[in-house]
């Protein structure tokens, strides 16, 4: 049974506060990315040259694209968390979303981070051949399905088409991806190794550095919070109890079963959330910078 319980522990209730602020917050920065990617790259920025490096795979297409995703979640967590006037925190259903936004800022500041091109160049690579490998691997799972459906040899004539199509369509893509790596001297045993796992990402892009309001996050840390998300977006009793508020209704019986009521953790959220907007905040940061031309003064 699910019901709506009102928040009275002091600590959850700060918590709460925070939350709310980063909805706020995420209004503000969701305004910050429709402006900025606005703008396409300007001639003689980085990304400009980083585009024309990588054509027609461009990075900024595929920074934009990420940055696009936690744009879309974001507004979406904020619309879930708080429909009207009050908050409300369900006890799973935006930690996915949370984790999409995570996931996605992460990428687009990985991305950017570099100031070398070569080394953004060589990301960009390796996150088009992750995609190519992913649209493989799917097609392959689509056909096997459709050919164990086929019954009667309906679909032999479509299918035959679609693996043409996909072959065909992989073949072009890695073919390019190679191509372009070639031109620019980055070893293709490092563009096929594809994107590292999303957690050697989180830890390396996702901390905060200590400032004025005295917040800091390692990227340990973050990549802590991003599991426990994940965590929460499969169902499993353990990280349920583990990582939920828990208020006790009776004693534990002869049997040692003990009543309790199990509630979202405010602080998981306001956390994650913290996570989140810093990346996003660092990921929109690096676009901006790295599209607009930058005057050197001698």
């Amino acid at each position: 049974m699910t019901t709506a319980q009102e928040v009275n522990d002091p600590g959850e209730v700060e918590h709460a506060k925070l939350i709310s602020l980063r909805i706020d917050q995420g209004r503000l920065i969701h305004k910050e990315f429709m402006r900025i990617v606005e703008d396409r790259p300007a001639r003689g920025s980085d990304l400009h040259g980083d585009d024309l490096a990588t054509a027609w795979m461009q990075t900024s297409h595929v920074s934009v694209t990420a940055l696009t995703m936690v744009a879309d979640n974001m507004r979406a967590v904020c619309d879930m968390l708080r429909p009207a006037d009050h908050l409300i925190v369900p006890m799973y259903a935006h930690y996915p979303v949370l984790r999409s936004v995570v996931e996605a800022a992460a990428e687009a500041k990985w991305l950017l981070t570099p100031d070398v091109r070569k080394e953004r160049v060589a990301r960009t690579l390796r996150a088009k051949f992750s995609d190519a490998k992913h649209d493989a691997e799917l097609a392959k799972e689509q056909r096997e399905t459709v050919a164990a459906m086929d019954d009667g040899g309906t679909h032999a004539e479509a299918l035959i088409e679609a693996d043409k199509h996909a072959a065909a369509r992989y073949a072009r893509d890695v073919a390019k991806i190679r191509s372009i790596a070639e031109e620019q001297q980055i070893p293709w045993a490092a563009v096929k190794s594809g994107l590292p796992p999303w957690i050697q990402i989180i830890k390396a892009v996702c901390g905060i550095e200590a400032h004025d309001e005295g917040v800091r996050v390692p990227g340990g840390y973050a990549a802590g919070l991003w599991k426990i998300m994940s965590g929460l977006s499969h169902p499993s009793t353990s990280r349920s109890v583990n990582h939920s508020a828990m208020e006790r209704i009776d004693e534990a019986t002869d049997s040692g079963v003990v009543t309790a009521r199990l509630s979202a953790s405010l602080r998981w959220t306001s956390e994650a959330m913290t996570v989140a907007w810093s990346t996003t905040h660092d990921a929109l940061d690096l676009m901006e910078r790295r599209q607009t031309v930058r005057l050197v003064i001698p």
